[in-house]
């Protein structure tokens, strides 16, 4: 009788993933009654070498960023709602990368290439900041409205909650009907298994 040789096992290497989707918003302050809401969210690596003038100063890369700036390209970009204080946004990643260390970021900010820059470091299951960004079309300059910085999330996090929104000076921000603009925010930092290369 032959010998039959097990099918051959599909190689698999063990990686990081970070799962994130923006799921709503609420009280979110419009400028006009008919301007276009977006959410726009990045991690980045290292949040452990930052000082706490960084977690203030990263943002999202407007359109003309000025050099020195520490703005980054966003990793999610949801799709635009127009006319609402509480959009549905339902739009999601799944990143095996992180923005690079501050000091990188910072010296890429200073030769004013860091708003294009694509550079990632793969996801080593360290620690990693999250920052969303909202953004209102009817506001000059890049839109920015409102952000959430989560400075320390770590492998294994599971969470779907709602956050406070603040403005760039860290303040909270409130919407027309008095209440704190909030957005909903569902993530998983964890192990996965990753096709090898």
């Amino acid at each position: 009788t032959a010998v039959q040789n097990p099918p051959p096992q599909a190689s698999v290497q063990r990686g990081f993933t970070f799962s994130l989707e923006i799921l709503e918003a609420k009280s979110v302050p419009l400028s006009t009654p008919l301007a276009t809401l977006w959410a726009c969210a990045s991690i980045a690596s290292h949040p452990d070498l930052m000082e706490t003038r960084h977690f203030l100063e990263i943002d999202h890369a407007p359109q003309n960023g000025s050099v020195g700036d520490l703005r980054v390209m966003p990793q999610l970009k949801t799709k635009g709602i127009t006319g609402h204080t509480e959009p549905q946004f339902g739009d999601s990643v799944v990143l095996q990368s992180a923005h690079p260390a501050i000091a990188e970021l910072e010296d890429m900010a200073k030769r004013g290439v860091l708003g294009e820059s694509t550079k990632r470091e793969t996801l080593d299951g360290k620690p990693v900041l999250m920052l969303v960004t909202m953004h209102d079309s009817d506001i000059s300059g890049d839109g920015f409205s409102s952000r959430l910085v989560v400075p320390q999330i770590g492998t294994g996090t599971s969470v779907d909650q709602w956050f406070m929104l603040q403005d760039r000076e860290g303040g909270q921000v409130v919407g027309s009907d008095g209440q704190p603009s909030q957005i909903r925010v569902r993530l998983l930092y964890d192990h996965t298994e990753l096709p090898a290369q």
